[in-house]
């Protein structure tokens, strides 16, 4: 009874831990700008009215705007900061409510663009709604245009071509040349001589065995 009892609270400790970390995940979430990491996010609607925009430079709103306007893929956070960096990191006191977010496109599930991230205000982004699932939406950049059915075609046995699959896969290396080994696929049962040990037993039954089997089942 008493190693059940202790599974039983290993099992109920670790989903405390569970549950707490999805707790302290909300809760950090609304001390950072209402963004986390792995966010998808895209810029507000009339971004360019607001007065965060507004205090960028030039250069800063150009890039800003090419960055989200460049591509249909998916932009997400991959960092954010405080505009007050305390000594103290543990200690939200100092954090403030200014944040810049570090975004960086999407170019594969998992795979983001870190070359070319860029800072933005976190007042000017807002988060893209995803589906039950936490899924976001496929870009169509990522969508082949047209569907088609390839048929497999036979290689051509070319041997003046030295990477030729053909050579690679049919040709064993002998020596300095290539020789054609036995590779071919015949599609029918090949009977491969053989011959027992002398000293082996066959592995038939043997004929005084089968005296007491029988011949037949009764139904």
């Amino acid at each position: 009874m008493d190693r059940i009892e202790n599974y039983r609270d290993r099992i109920n400790n670790n989903m405390r831990n569970k549950f707490l970390t999805l707790v302290e995940n909300n809760i950090t979430k609304y001390t950072n700008g209402g963004l986390l990491v792995g966010y998808v996010v895209k810029l507000r609607d009339g971004y360019k009215s607001l007065e965060y925009f507004k205090t960028l430079s030039g250069d800063m709103q150009t890039a800003i705007t090419d960055f989200f306007g460049a591509n249909d893929l998916n932009k997400r956070v991959i960092n954010i900061k405080t505009g007050y960096p305390s000594s103290s990191p543990n200690n939200d006191d100092n954090r403030g409510s200014c944040f810049t977010v570090e975004v960086a496109a999407e170019t594969a599930p998992g795979r983001y663009d870190k070359e070319n991230k860029i800072s933005v205000p976190s007042d000017i982004l807002t988060v893209v709604k995803q589906d039950g699932a936490n899924l976001v939406s496929i870009p169509d950049s990522m969508y082949k245009k047209e569907r088609r059915n390839l048929k497999p075609v036979a290689p051509e046995e070319n041997e003046e071509v030295p990477n030729n699959p053909y050579l690679q896969t049919m040709l064993s290396q002998d020596g300095d040349k290539l020789t054609r080994g036995d590779r071919a696929l015949l599609n029918k049962n090949i009977t491969i001589p053989s011959s027992p040990a002398k000293d082996m037993k066959s592995p038939m039954v043997p004929k005084s065995t089968h005296m007491y089997l029988p011949t037949t089942i009764k139904k």
